[in-house]
């Protein structure tokens, strides 16, 4: 009888885990634990997915066999599209399509632009070369995009719903750009950023002559990189622009640096546009204690050490209410001016990255960017709290609205509706070339801004979660005598404690002993004798 209700108890248990994964396997539950959410779709993902007009189908041109380290990468993929295509009710197909399979899918894949990766894997106990396919190709009516490669899957799900979006809109929204070309070889180009916006926007490069066509209805969101002096035109054209409801990003900077760290001041009067709206981009440079590594060359030796003059703006002094830095960890703003908002922006002039309570300002004309210096500079310097970059909200005045200033004749706009926007910030290294290759976090900030300027929040709160730096925060002279003590002493109190139990379990061994032979001579004088 005991046998037999064994058997019917295995039988049961087998029975219900059976229905447990079927039912598991129609309705699956995940939990992510992750801090940020890697593994469940951004809420911008779900409002994209959700207004879906037709079908969107997602090829993914994997190898079937893929080696051992990169059967987790297979397995990720698999659950964010299955994510992908439940949050986009059936607006999104997914098929899988292996190219080592047959010559026909290698030669779509071929034509599509998906490469074969060669890796070197173990296979029978032998060195192998395995051509393997690792793409995706986003088909929408007659329009494609394609990744070629998937490597990260944290990027995996801003690429795809960037993808969609490119498929799914009919033109590219425009972005006017106006850049200065500068001699500065600190400075470097702005290749790089262009190149990542240009994957959902078109760039249009703007001069003297072709801005003065330039419309905020035409153009969502206008770039100024680095501005020099404009003509009187020119910067009537941009007053006006600002005043029709456009939205400007501007990089300001009000010195040069070059190789060998010269400070050189550059002429610009767009400040002067920018203070008549509420926000002074100072002739000042900032240092602070929270500061990112660079690189210096001493002769033959090349050294790394924190250079204050770089500050790394750490989450805790990135806006959270604001959705341009919300979900970033970091950014770095090397030479850069503070800036000064003024008490009639009180209302719409929002900071967005501040430095600590810590850091310094001092006038450009006296700065000496050398490393000591900067330590010296440090030093001496009055501690205060800097805001690096603003974001200012309309309605504007117009800067022409003065009599003085306005061009005769001229019929112009005296203020701005209260969509028109600034995003300032008093540098425009911190997105150039060379120190993108070094801060590629910074890109993230700029991209969020122009964004949310020319499309709203829709990218935004995906393309933050790519961002894995995890900054140490800086500690106080408290915390850091407190960490020292306690590395010095931690070794001699650990050997303390193992001494004492050692000779409080060898005293109460003894002890025990002493109590036993103690007991056997007692026993032994009251036996009497045989």
């Amino acid at each position: 009888m005991p046998k037999k209700n064994a058997i019917i108890m295995v039988l049961t248990v087998l029975l219900l885990l059976a229905t447990v994964n079927v039912i598991a396997a129609r309705f699956p539950l995940r939990a992510d634990l992750t801090e940020n959410r890697t593994y469940t779709l951004a809420p911008a993902t779900h409002d994209i997915l959700k207004h879906l007009d037709d079908i969107v189908s997602i090829t993914v041109y994997f190898t079937e066999e893929l080696p051992p380290q990169l059967t987790t990468l297979r397995r990720n993929v698999e659950d964010l599209l299955a994510e992908i295509k439940r949050a986009s009710n059936a607006r999104v197909r997914v098929a899988f399509v292996d190219p080592n399979s047959s010559m026909l899918d290698e030669q779509k894949a071929a034509l599509l632009g998906i490469p074969p990766i060669q890796l070197n894997v173990l296979k029978h106990d032998r060195q192998e070369v395995a051509k393997i396919y690792l793409g995706m190709a986003v088909t929408y009516g007659d329009q494609q995009q394609v990744l070629p490669v998937v490597q990260r899957l944290e990027t995996l799900e801003y690429d795809l719903v960037e993808a969609i979006l490119k498929v799914t809109t009919k033109e590219m929204p425009p972005i006017a750009w106006w850049e200065t070309p500068t001699d500065s070889a600190a400075a470097g180009g702005f290749s790089l950023i262009r190149q990542a916006l240009e994957r959902r926007y078109t760039i249009v490069p703007l001069n003297a002559e072709t801005a003065i066509d330039a419309d905020p209805k035409r153009f969502p969101a206008l770039v100024l990189a680095s501005p020099r002096t404009f003509s009187n035109e020119a910067l009537v054209w941009l007053d006006q622009y600002l005043m029709g409801g456009g939205r400007i990003i501007a990089l300001i900077d009000r010195f040069d640096i070059d190789g060998q760290l010269n400070v050189t001041p550059v002429e610009t009067n767009v400040t002067e546009l920018l203070t008549h709206y509420g926000v002074t981009a100072d002739d000042e440079l900032v240092l602070d204690t929270a500061n990112a590594m660079a690189s210096f060359s001493g002769g033959i030796v090349t050294y790394h050490m924190p250079y204050p003059y770089w500050p790394d703006v750490q989450k805790a002094y990135l806006n959270s209410d604001e959705p341009i830095v919300a979900d970033l960890e970091s950014i770095v703003l090397p030479w850069t001016s503070p800036l000064t908002l003024a008490t009639t922006a009180a209302e719409t002039g929002t900071p967005l990255a501040t430095t600590t309570d810590q850091a310094i300002a001092i006038p450009a004309h006296e700065a000496q960017l050398d490393p000591q210096a900067a330590a010296e500079a440090m030093a001496q310097g009055k501690p205060a709290t800097a805001v690096l970059s603003a974001l200012l909200d309309g309605p504007f005045s117009s800067f022409f609205a003065d009599r003085d200033r306005a061009p005769k004749g001229a019929t112009l706009i005296g203020e701005s509706p209260a969509s028109a926007r600034l995003f300032v910030v008093g540098s425009s290294r911190w997105v150039s070339d060379s120190f993108l290759q070094v801060f590629p976090a910074n890109a993230a900030f700029f991209q969020n801004a122009v964004d949310a300027f020319a499309m709203g929040d829709a990218l935004i709160g995906i393309r933050s979660r790519e961002q894995t730096t995890r900054p140490i925060a800086a500690l106080s002279e408290t915390g850091i005598a407190f960490f020292r003590w306690t590395n010095l002493l931690i070794g001699p109190i650990i050997v303390l404690v193992i001494a004492l139990v050692v000779f409080l379990m060898r005293r109460a061994r003894s002890r025990s002993i002493q109590r036993r032979i103690g007991s056997r001579r007692e026993q032994r004088k009251a036996s009497p004798p045989a």
